[in-house]
């Protein structure tokens, strides 16, 4: 018999993931087309043409006003983009311009961790008119429908405390500053009651926007999904009440989304559900697909 023939037969790739999952409780993901395109990403980039789906992409205020590369305002904007691109890498903000509307932006941020925010991706749309900097640009918040910060409103309108104050040369409206206060929103604190109801919408927002992310950031919202969704589930975890069936409903419909957008989320099954609802579910499946047995994986 040949050295090669000694070597034990290598176990089939899905017989390895489970044999992984079950020693150390989670995998490493092998990295596909939209990971390694995920990775890829930068906070700021410009490119040709604005999406469809932009809440101001009928805004035509700058027609009249004849944009073109000697007008001042997009000068203005232009210089913009070089602050952004220059004060944006690594951060939790990613932005994207348009060379064919420049007067267009759309931004998204990050949930701050350490907050009930936390992996949450928060939307925006941006328009600049023809007074900008001394007046703030029209922004739009993509709430999904779903009412999450005092200063973030189910209608899309963008409270921010600064927007009525008089501006000078001296202090201009920088979009920055704005996106960074927009960012500090998501710092805020609430009541124990407000924030059970805050943290059940936030998550909810979630498994909207990853089944109808935002044109031009369909590979930053299913990348982040697919690469948070462990942290995302354990932060569920330390809120969540357990003996809450909303809650536990809502868990598992998290896992079902994050696993279809290809994450591996099975470690997480016995950390919530007692024992009798995971072995109902357990035989339901394997009467379903004729398995004598399901596995599960052990922390």
């Amino acid at each position: 018999m040949d050295e090669e023939s000694k070597l034990p037969l290598e176990k089939p790739k899905e017989e390895q993931t489970l044999l992984v999952a079950q020693i150390y409780g989670e995998i490493e993901e092998l990295q596909d087309e939209l990971e390694m395109n995920f990775w890829k990403i930068k906070n700021f980039d410009k490119v040709q043409s604005s999406p469809i789906d932009h809440r101001f992409s009928s805004h035509d205020n700058f027609v009249k006003y004849h944009i073109s590369e000697k007008n001042s305002v997009n000068f203005i904007i232009r210089r913009e983009w070089e602050v952004l691109d220059l004060n944006l890498i690594n951060s939790s903000i990613y932005v994207r311009v348009y060379e064919s509307r420049p007067y267009l932006m759309r931004a998204i941020i990050k949930g701050p961790p350490n907050t009930i925010y936390y992996n949450a991706l928060f939307c925006f749309d941006i328009c600049f008119t023809c007074d900008y900097p001394n007046q703030p640009p029209k922004l739009f918040y993509h709430s999904y429908d779903y009412d999450l910060s005092p200063n973030l409103k189910k209608s899309g309108k963008v409270n921010l405390p600064h927007s009525k104050r008089k501006c000078s040369s001296s202090n201009p409206f920088r979009i920055l500053d704005i996106l960074a206060t927009i960012q500090g929103f998501l710092n805020d604190e609430f009541s124990s009651n407000k924030k059970n109801v805050l943290i059940i919408r936030t998550w909810e927002a979630m498994l909207v926007m990853l089944e109808s992310p935002l044109e031009g950031f369909e590979i930053l919202v299913k990348g982040h999904f697919r690469t948070q969704a462990h942290a995302i589930l354990r932060n569920f975890k330390n809120y969540m009440d357990s003996k809450d069936e909303t809650m536990k409903n809502l868990f598992w419909k998290l896992i079902k989304a994050f696993e279809a957008n290809g994450s591996y989320c099975k470690h997480h099954y016995n950390q919530v559900l007692n024992h009798d609802y995971e072995e109902a579910k357990c035989n339901n499946i394997t009467k379903k697909n004729g398995f004598s047995k399901l596995p599960l994986c052990i922390m």
